[in-house]
């Protein structure tokens, strides 16, 4: 008959309190406690995510301290915290690649860096890649000299909107005191980075990603809907907050733009809740309203991360949420048992709600070294607890996933009574070798009795000396029975165990459980399917992801990627797709997807389905909008730059031409402009559109429109753009440059035909 083991009562969970916004010292002593009652008196595993371990204030001042990281890194090593990979992100160290990548205007609060602090960043990535910090060791020295200040200063330079920000100039006094902080700053980020690496290359402590298959519709915006249903709720049930208060704030929501787009980034609610509090009339009024809104995002968003970890026990029976209509009362109940405990009756809301991002960073402070005690006693006791079972499947029953609330008491009883066995055992083989010591002792006396009737110890120095000798020849003899019995313990061990023992076991009989726990226990023997979780295979090359982004966010579907049976491209969200491009790039240095981008041009390299597979196909395409050419006439007379063209490294005639920026609302707009910046050009009628050019369609995707235009006057603008000199053409002049091959650039030959095509048009119709 098959065997049937008793369901597994250690809960994977996530923990609210550890969510990177909650900053205050007061949120992070609540949720260090919560972490250290989840895992000695629950005995449960407390899965993070990656920006709750880099991004939370609490988290980094910790492993910006040595001993402090070592005591994390042992709760790490020994099972009770694990972390949740997502995506294909396998590890700490990629994802805080990821975060830096040069695209993205990342706020961190618990990093003290900013995304404009390019250089800072670049070594930041090369410390991570190369999993080297002794180029940072370089800038946090003592003495610098001025070649090492400048180099130190420099390494803070911001750059925005592709611009170098001017730097301050101060006394050396007060430069000095700046670059201290620099090097304060330095040194903060190396205690990170130093951990990063270290629990990167930790075995066995990644869970891995949930499939996302099975929590589609449990993203953040779900959980915002439900959340927005509660505004018909009677007040009697909205628990622990102002209803009024509370249903304007699901109305400030409803009415963001984010939530119309169903945006899913945090971020993007919290910037427009703060500018839509800032723009309300009654602002002071509303205050609470929209604190209650930022307050539901957040709680959201962690709903969400929850979720998407593998095997999670929740506080509520998620089933009520694929429920489009019913009752989700385990869900509202746990939802307003969780604002209350953030909201903590507005506890310091003005400093936590509707605050400035910053990546201003303030250590952490532990009074008295409080945390650091409770920290080493609690790797002391988690070393009671056998972990390595914890959330996994058995092998004789479906595992199933067990709401937090079952039977929580009895396996918090259950886990202190397992802890102080433990420990009872470990008093009593400690009370054995003191035992075996004193047997020692007794042998001891016997000699020294023996002895004293050969040499006389009558004087109080000889005593101590004797006492002395005895204490050490004991402390020798258990130490040498212990290497032959491995379970004794040296005497002055034994005593210290003793003394252990007794603090450790008085601590876990008198520590009250402050965690978060739901009131609704009701159904808390409902389960959830086991999840077993998706195996990276690979990590995605940057290229491809920025490729794929780009082609989802195409703002005309089927222009730059239209489908076709000549030239079929790939479908790069294909897994097995994407494995046969990393394996090409691996073998012949092949490079797919989006390798460069600039303001002007965007280059990609397509996976192009072939009759022998797969093959790249590069081309260029315009960053923003379309080009133009324009043809302008001067007293009857065409206008040509003589201009340097760093593409062929060599001067060429041209008609004035120039890509398209944003302020260009249309063609003709960037036209006009393009002739007064290079000639100082003054129109005097709108221009004539004539045709488009695509001047290179083996290699560029985008196109140039042609215009024509009149122009009362012109000059010369020194030193723009490498324009040398403005040359003024008849036609007679321009065909003849053309057929002398002094013209030979592909826009201006594709203009000059249009121009005389609707030239001989227009002729024919007057004819």
């Amino acid at each position: 008959m098959k065997d049937k083991r008793k369901p597994q009562t250690r809960k994977n969970v996530y923990l609210f309190e550890l969510d990177s916004v909650r900053k205050t010292d007061e949120e992070i002593e609540v949720a260090q406690n919560a972490l250290l009652d989840e895992i000695v008196l629950n005995g449960n595993v407390v899965v993070m995510t990656y920006n709750q371990l880099v991004d939370s204030r609490g988290f980094f001042s910790l492993l910006c301290n040595e001993k402090y990281e070592e005591k994390l890194i042992r709760l790490f090593e020994m099972g009770a915290i694990r972390i949740s990979r997502f995506g294909d992100v396998r590890t700490v160290s990629q994802y805080l690649l990821n975060s830096v990548d040069a695209d993205k205007e990342f706020i961190y609060s618990a990093i003290p860096i900013k995304y404009s602090q390019k250089r800072l960043l670049a070594l930041m990535k090369r410390c991570l890649t190369y999993s080297d910090l002794s180029e940072l060791n370089e800038y946090t020295k003592d003495n610098l000299d001025d070649q090492e200040k400048d180099k130190l200063e420099d390494l803070f330079v911001e750059v925005i909107n592709g611009e170098e920000q001017p730097v301050d100039y101060l006394s050396e006094k007060d430069r000095d005191y700046q670059l201290g902080k620099y090097q304060e700053i330095l040194k903060n980020l190396r205690g990170l980075l130093s951990t990063v690496l270290r629990i990167s290359m930790l075995p066995d402590i990644y869970l891995d990603p949930r499939n996302e298959s099975e929590y589609k519709e449990l993203k953040f915006v779900n959980f915002m809907a439900a959340v927005l249903a509660f505004y018909d709720l009677p007040d009697d049930k909205m628990i622990n907050v102002d209803a009024e208060a509370f249903r304007c704030s699901l109305g400030i929501l409803g009415e963001l733009e984010a939530w119309k787009n169903k945006n899913n980034n945090r971020s993007v609610y919290i910037r427009e809740i703060k500018k839509a509090w800032q723009t309300a009339p009654e602002r002071i009024a509303d205050e609470l309203s929209y604190q209650y809104a930022e307050v539901i995002v957040d709680l959201c968003y962690n709903y969400a991360c929850e979720n998407s970890i593998c095997n999670i026990s929740k506080h509520y029976n998620v089933d009520e949420l694929w429920r489009e209509s019913g009752d989700k009362s385990s869900f509202r109940v746990d939802f307003f048992g969780r604002f209350a405990k953030t909201w903590r009756n507005g506890a310091g809301a003005k400093d936590r709600f509707l605050t400035d991002e910053t990546n201003k960073f303030e250590p952490f402070t532990d009074k008295d070294d409080q945390l650091y005690k409770q920290l080493d006693r609690v790797v002391r006791l988690v070393e009671y607890i056998d972990y390595s079972q914890a959330g996994r499947a058995d092998e004789t029953n479906d595992q199933v996933v067990y709401r937090y609330e079952y039977k929580d008491e009895e396996q918090r009883r259950q886990n202190k009574r397992n802890i102080i066995g433990k420990i009872a055992h470990g008093f009593g083989m400690a009370a054995l070798c003191i035992i075996v010591a004193c047997g020692i002792e007794l042998v001891f006396n016997k000699l020294q009795s023996m002895m004293e009737g050969i040499i006389s110890f009558n004087t109080a120095l000889l005593s101590v000396i004797e006492t002395i000798v005895w204490l050490f020849v004991t402390e020798m003899l258990s130490t040498i029975i212990s290497l032959k019995f491995p379970r004794l313990l040296p005497l002055s061990d034994a005593l210290a165990k003793i003394r252990e023992s007794v603090v450790d076991g008085w601590r876990i009989c008198r520590r009250k459980f402050t965690a978060y726990s739901c009131s609704n226990k009701v159904q808390t023997e409902q389960t959830e399917p086991y999840n077993i979780g998706k195996t990276i295979p690979y990590i995605c090359p940057a290229e491809l992801k920025k490729y794929r982004a780009f082609r989802k966010s195409e703002p005309e579907p089927k222009k730059y990627f239209a489908e076709s049976s000549i030239y079929p491209i790939a479908n790069v969200e294909d897994s097995d797709l994407t494995a046969q491009l990393i394996r090409q790039e691996e073998l012949f240095h092949r490079k797919y997807g989006l390798v460069y981008q600039s303001k002007y041009n965007t280059m990609i390299v397509d996976p192009i389905e072939g009759e022998n597979g797969i093959f790249p196909y590069e081309r260029v395409l315009p960053t923003g909008k379309n080009g133009v050419v324009i043809i302008a006439r001067y007293k009857g007379t065409f206008v040509l730059l003589k201009q340097y063209r760093h593409a062929i490294r060599r001067m060429q005639y041209a008609f004035p031409r120039g890509f398209a920026e944003e302020d260009d609302k249309t063609p003709a707009d960037n036209a006009i402009r393009e002739l007064q910046e290079e000639i100082h050009a003054v129109i005097t009628k709108l221009p004539v559109f004539l045709g488009r050019i695509v001047a290179d369609s083996g290699l560029t995707g985008g196109c140039a429109y042609v215009y024509s235009v009149d122009i009362d006057s012109l000059e010369l603008v020194e030193d723009h753009e490498g324009i040398v000199a403005i040359e003024q053409l008849s036609d007679r002049e321009l065909t003849s440059w053309i057929n002398e091959g002094k013209i030979d650039d592909g826009f201006t030959l594709g203009a000059y035909a249009l121009y005389k095509c609707e030239a001989s048009e227009t002729e024919n119709k007057h004819s």
